[in-house]
């Protein structure tokens, strides 16, 4: 349970909390979040994603001082914690970290367990160089590319090793933060000017279709800016432009956005269409609507709550239709890093019979001579072309017309898109 605060320093109230947070993660299969409004946010994004990159490493080092698997869950994430802190803290002494993390011990399991903690951990930071240096056993790949070893043997089914240790090295850091100028409105020069001077400008990327992206190297000045306080600026990832621009909306069509949330790609939408038309933005879960609702604050996108393996729409009355769907989100394990941990080929099962009902429920809603484009953050073959050929199969009225998939770059997450086109 979590303890309160009172009395208790900082360092025991962000290594409890986040103690709290990972034991959440590890027991539920929900994404990784840290509420908006949690104590020492910061302190504790920082120490968790720092973990999940590292994750492979440290339980490799742990494993080498101690059974870790028979140790309980709860325990495993807090021994994780402290060990992250040594091997990668610069602002705690190792003393501090190691009594924070016992007290915690005490407080949470058992005194003995709390005397285990501080064993275990007073052993790593005298023997972590040597456990490194002259490791008693092989490395695991796991530890090697701190990835998921059934996300290593997937990319490697599909994947030179270069390129899966290419991906590897490019997830061990932290994703840029991109931004985009809404070209839906007016930028007032005294406003955006001070703003600007923080951005620098996106190099050239294929899809962008006149996109302005910007590099912000100072996002807290930034998002203190009046600039993007008035909207003029959007967070969003160069890789997410590919399927509205892949649909090609324009002023006068209908169009529906069936997997809306949290709405960066409506918004492309909405200003492609120039407010012109019909643009739907649905999404299945309520609490997402929220965040959608807020991010499309100023557009005319209609709203509502709708499964899009079953969406109450009239067949045959769209245009064009957008599908970004539930995947693995293996294009975005740099900036999602716990998702590497997540990957298992039965929840990409799952996910690809998910993603056909989908296509089948929203493909009757598709004019004819109207496009239907399909989406994942993914870049497994199984939830991308595999899944858009079973549906050619299916659905002899529709024909591929383009289909791309983004590798994940120093600029850009991974990403799948395919236009597909009812014929006449």
């Amino acid at each position: 349970m979590p303890v309160h605060h009172k009395h208790q320093s900082v360092p025991d109230q962000v290594f409890g909390d986040a103690l709290d947070l990972l034991c959440h993660w590890q027991y539920n299969d929900a994404a990784f979040e840290i509420p908006p409004a949690q104590k020492h946010r910061q302190k504790i994004h920082t120490l968790l994603d720092l973990l999940f990159r590292k994750l492979g490493l440290i339980d490799w080092l742990l494993g080498q001082l101690c059974d870790l698997g028979k140790c309980r869950r709860d325990l495993q994430c807090l021994l994780r914690i402290g060990a992250c802190r040594l091997l990668y803290g610069e602002i705690l002494p190792p003393p501090v970290v190691i009594d924070t993390c016992v007290r915690l011990a005490s407080r949470r399991f058992s005194r003995h367990q709390a005397n285990f903690v501080n064993a275990v951990l007073r052993r790593l930071q005298r023997e972590r160089r040597q456990l490194l240096e002259q490791p008693p056993e092989p490395m695991t790949p796991s530890a090697r590319h701190n990835l998921g070893s059934e996300l290593i043997e997937q990319w490697r089914s599909h994947l030179g090793p270069e390129e899966v240790a290419r991906l590897a090295e490019l997830a061990q850091t932290p994703a840029p933060m991109i931004v985009r100028r809404r070209g839906d409105r007016a930028a007032a020069p005294e406003n955006a000017s001070p703003a600007e001077a923080l951005l620098q400008p996106l190099p050239a990327l294929p899809w962008l279709d006149g996109q302005s992206f910007f590099i912000c190297a100072k996002p807290r000045e930034f998002l203190a800016s009046t600039a993007f306080r008035r909207g003029l600026f959007y967070i969003q990832d160069p890789a997410t432009a590919l399927a509205p621009a892949m649909l090609q909306a324009t002023p006068g069509e209908k169009i529906a956005d069936l997997c809306a949330a949290p709405g960066g790609k409506t918004l492309l939408l909405a200003e492609a269409m120039r407010e012109q038309g019909l643009l739907v933005a649905a999404d299945r879960d309520l609490r997402r609507l929220g965040r959608l609702r807020e991010n499309l604050r100023g557009t005319e996108a209609a709203l509502t709550v709708a499964d899009a393996a079953a969406p109450p729409f009239r067949r045959g009355g769209l245009d064009g239709v957008l599908l970004d769907l539930p995947c693995t989100n293996t294009g975005v394990v740099r900036r999602r890093p716990d998702v590497r941990w997540r990957f298992s080929r039965q929840l990409m099962a799952r996910l690809t019979e998910m993603q056909q009902r989908i296509l089948d429920g929203a493909a009757p809603l598709v004019a004819n001579g109207g496009r239907l484009v399909y989406s994942t953050c993914s870049i497994e073959p199984e939830e991308n072309e595999e899944r858009i050929r079973d549906f050619l199969a299916t659905h002899p009225q529709f024909k591929l017309e383009r289909e791309t998939r983004l590798m994940p770059g120093e600029w850009h997450d991974g990403a799948y898109a395919a236009l597909l086109r009812r014929k006449p």
